[in-house]
C-alpha cells in the first residue's frame, strides 16, 4: 500500500518521505523500462542526475528549494542556458517562464484532453477535436486502427479469457463493445485486462511459453 511504502522512510520531513517513495517506486520503474527499451536498439541510457552523492546532497537541501523543480531550473539555466531554452514535454513551453504560467499552460493541456475525450464520447466519435498532445491517444488508437482493434478484441473476447473464474464475462463483452462504439472510454481498464491476460497466459497457464 502507499502508506506502507511511505513508512519505509524514517525521515521526519514529509518532503523527504515523498521523494523516497518516488525514487524507490516511480523512478526505479521508469529507469528499468527505459533501459529495456534502449538496449533493444543498442543504446545505453545515461542518467547523470541519478548519481548517489548528488541525490544525498539534494535530500539535504531545504524542501522549498526542491519544490516545483526550483533548484533544478536554477542550475540548469546557469550551467546550460541553451538547454534551458528547450521546451519541456508536459507543458510544451520553455522553462524560463514564471512557474504560474507553466502551471496554467499544463492545466490547459489537461483540460483540452478531457474536453476532447468527452466530446468524442458524446458524439459517438463523429466530432473529433484536433489537439496536439504529448501522449499517444491509445483509446482512439485501438478504435481506429483495425489491426490493433482486432488484436485487443482477439485477446479479451477469446473464450480462454472469458472463461476465467475471476472475470465477469458479460461486463468484459459490454466494456469492449462500449469502448469501440464510442459509448464510453475504457482505455485504462482495457489495457490493464490485456496486460493481465497476457501475463496469465505466459506464466500461469499450461504451456506458458506459448506465443500470444
Amino acid at each position: 500500500s502507499l502508506e506502507y511504502e511511505v513508512k519505509k522512510s524514517k525521515n521526519k520531513l514529509a518532503a523527504n518521505r515523498s521523494d523516497y517513495f518516488c525514487i524507490q517506486n516511480r523512478e526505479r520503474r521508469s529507469m528499468l523500462l527505459g533501459n529495456a527499451v534502449y538496449q533493444r536498439c543498442k543504446l545505453e541510457d545515461r542518467m547523470p542526475f541519478r548519481d548517489k552523492d548528488l541525490l544525498d546532497f539534494s535530500l539535504r537541501l531545504p524542501p522549498e528549494l526542491r519544490l516545483n523543480h526550483h533548484i533544478y531550473f536554477k542550475f540548469l539555466k546557469k550551467l546550460s542556458p541553451e538547454l534551458f531554452k528547450i521546451p519541456v514535454s508536459p507543458a510544451g513551453i520553455q522553462m524560463d517562464i514564471p512557474h504560474f504560467l507553466y502551471k496554467i499552460h499544463s492545466l490547459k493541456k489537461v483540460g483540452m484532453r478531457k474536453i476532447r475525450n468527452v466530446c468524442r464520447i458524446k458524439t459517438r466519435g463523429l466530432v473529433k477535436i484536433p489537439f496536439k498532445d504529448d501522449y499517444p491517444d491509445y483509446g482512439e488508437w485501438i478504435r481506429s486502427n483495425e489491426r490493433l482493434r482486432k488484436w485487443v478484441e482477439g485477446i479479451l473476447l477469446d473464450e480462454r479469457t472469458l472463461n476465467r473464474k475471476y472475470f465477469n464475462r458479460d461486463f468484459i463483452k459490454r466494456m469492449v463493445n462500449d469502448h469501440m462504439s464510442y459509448k464510453k472510454d475504457y482505455t485504462q481498464l482495457l489495457f490493464i485486462l490485456v496486460t493481465f491476460e497476457l501475463w496469465h497466459r505466459l506464466f500461469i497457464d499450461k504451456g506458458g511459453g506459448e506465443r500470444v
